[in-house]
C-alpha cells in the first residue's frame, strides 16, 4: 500500500511544481504547463488501472468496516477476488461461504437556513458463514457524500452476487393500479 500512495503522490507533487513554477513565470510557459498536466494525469489514471489488474481483484470499496478483528474507526478497503473477498488483504471470506450481499442508501440530508445540506452514505453489507457454520456479516459504510455516488458500491454488490449465484427477489409492489 505504501508503494500505491507514492506513485500517487509523486506526481501530484510534480503537477503542483509545474503550477508553483507557472506562478512564478519562469521557463514553463502556458500551453507547455497543460501539456505536462495532462501527461500527468494520464500517467496516474495508467497506473491504478495496471495496480489494479497486478493486484488481480475485480472491484474494491473503501470504508469504515465493522467486522470480526476490523478497526471500524479506520478506513479499510474491502476487495473481491475471484475466489474470495478480502478486508485490508488481511481477513479473508472465501466466496463459497459467502451468502449474499446487499447494498443500501442512506439520506441524512437536512436544510439548514435556507440551503440543503446533503449527508448522504452507502452501505454495503456481505452475509457470510464463518468456519465454524455460524452465520456473521460484514458491513462497510462510505464516509457523508461519497465521491462517486455509491456506484463502486452497487458495482461490488453485483458482482459478488453474481459469482455466488444469488438473484434478488422481485420487489413486491405493483405496477397495475389497485384500491387502497
Amino acid at each position: 500500500m505504501n508503494g500505491f500512495l507514492l506513485l500517487i503522490i509523486v506526481p501530484l507533487i510534480i503537477i503542483a511544481g509545474m503550477s508553483i513554477l507557472l506562478l512564478i513565470g519562469t521557463w514553463l510557459t502556458l500551453p507547455t504547463f497543460w501539456i505536462l498536466l495532462f501527461i500527468g494525469i494520464v500517467v496516474i489514471i495508467a497506473f491504478l488501472f495496471s495496480y489494479k489488474k497486478t493486484k488481480g481483484y475485480l472491484s474494491s470499496v473503501q470504508g469504515y468496516v465493522s467486522c470480526k478483528g476490523v478497526d471500524s474507526s479506520k478506513i479499510s478497503i474491502v476487495y473481491l477476488y475471484p475466489n474470495e473477498i478480502t478486508v485490508n488483504d488481511t481477513q479473508i471470506i472465501p466466496i463459497e461461504r459467502v451468502k449474499k450481499a446487499v447494498k443500501t442508501y442512506y439520506d441524512r440530508s437536512f436544510i439548514h437556513r435556507g440551503r440543503k445540506i446533503r449527508r448522504e452514505r452507502h452501505s454495503l453489507t456481505i452475509y457470510f458463514q464463518t468456519k465454524d457454520g455460524s452465520s456473521a456479516e460484514l458491513n462497510c459504510l462510505t464516509k457523508d457524500n461519497p465521491f462517486d455516488g455509491g456506484s463502486s458500491y452497487i458495482q461490488m454488490k453485483k458482482q459478488i452476487n453474481k459469482l455466488i449465484d444469488y438473484v434478488e427477489p422481485a420487489s413486491e409492489s405493483s405496477s397495475k393500479p389497485y384500491e387502497l
